[in-house]
């Protein structure tokens, strides 16, 4: 597991949770610090826009951002 990699795991908030692709920030020891992928980023709340923690469902990756991809979403971060 890498940064910069897209993987689908189970993100919890609250009292419930579902599953939803995330792209894999940081790592450090058995966590993980993700960013939730959606189109509808704007209209979250604070909570959603913070940093939630997932746990590794042991699946590869599904995707990984470009070189390019990685440059814009790095320009995104405040």
């Amino acid at each position: 597991m890498n940064v910069f990699d897209i993987f689908i795991a189970y993100v919890a908030w609250e009292d419930s949770g579902k599953l939803r692709p995330v792209l894999v920030i940081e790592q450090q020891d058995a966590i993980l610090s993700v960013f939730n992928i959606t189109t509808q980023y704007e209209g979250k709340s604070e909570a959603i826009r913070d940093l939630p923690k997932a746990v590794r469902d042991g699946k590869t990756p599904i995707g990984k951002l470009t070189d390019a991809d990685k440059q814009r979403f790095l320009d995104f971060l405040p």
